[in-house]
């Protein structure tokens, strides 16, 4: 494999409407704002130059402008009744989303308390931890990990993605995970909001592909299918041969 990463969607023209992109192309509203003010501001005054700023921070720059943000590929509305404990429902605008181009898993789940009792929250997090299913798989090069990240300093925070590790010869679906922030009430959730900020940990230099599946992903997600669901564990053979079956097409 060249020194890529591929995302490809099972959905026939996702990757025009909504694609992954780049990080350093969904800054937040705020942080191109502050870019603005800063270049106006050292167009009139040069001497700002040596003064400090936000848009200057190299930790947040450098973080906000590396790997990738995945967002919302459809429309949604978000109820929460708080009175009824934890829990939500959620509407889309057609069935289609899930009959027709997707799958027969749920676009949005909720995860049962045994997996959640462990699991630590910070003082704002809500009580609704939500799993967004998504059509997208990702492939990277061998020994390529993904960080899962939210979105950092978001303009507002409906969802929060919980942190984690993604590697892709252990699994090539883009599933998100996390928090939804909004305590009651109906909430719309729009297309293109952004969900999770993924990072490549590595010092290779990794070209961006976003496509829709070709005939090659499609053979190779009929196999995954099946590789996932032959045995109870996820044991070292079971490992080994996703792997292998992976590598066999990127």
């Amino acid at each position: 494999m060249k020194d890529e990463i591929v995302f490809f969607s099972s959905v026939p023209g996702l990757a025009e409407a909504f694609p992954i992109v780049p990080a350093s192309k969904m800054m937040p509203t705020w942080m191109t704002n502050a870019f603005k003010n800063y270049k106006d501001g050292r167009e009139n005054n040069p001497s700002l130059v040596r003064k400090s700023h936000i848009a200057k921070c190299p930790g947040i720059v450098k973080l906000m402008s590396s790997g990738y943000i995945v967002p919302l590929w459809h429309d949604a509305v978000i109820e929460v009744d708080s009175t009824k404990g934890r829990g939500f429902e959620w509407t889309i605008p057609t069935e289609a989303l899930i009959k027709d181009v997707f799958t027969s898993k749920a676009l949005f789940e909720s995860q049962p308390d045994h997996i959640l009792e462990h699991l630590p929250r910070t003082w704002n997090q809500s009580k609704n931890f939500m799993k967004i299913n998504t059509p997208w798989s990702v492939v990277a090069p061998q020994g390529v990990k993904l960080l899962f990240n939210p979105i950092s300093y978001p303009d507002n925070a409906l969802f929060e993605a919980s942190i984690g590790f993604l590697d892709t010869d252990e699994s090539t679906e883009v599933n998100i995970q996390g928090w939804w922030n909004v305590p009651h009430g109906n909430q719309f959730f729009p297309a293109g909001y952004p969900l999770v900020h993924i990072i490549p940990i590595t010092e290779r230099k990794l070209e961006l592909v976003v496509r829709d599946a070709n005939q090659k992903d499609k053979e190779w997600l009929e196999k995954k299918n099946y590789i996932n669901s032959y045995s109870f564990d996820r044991t070292a053979t079971y490992k080994n041969l996703f792997m292998k079956t992976l590598r066999k097409y990127f």
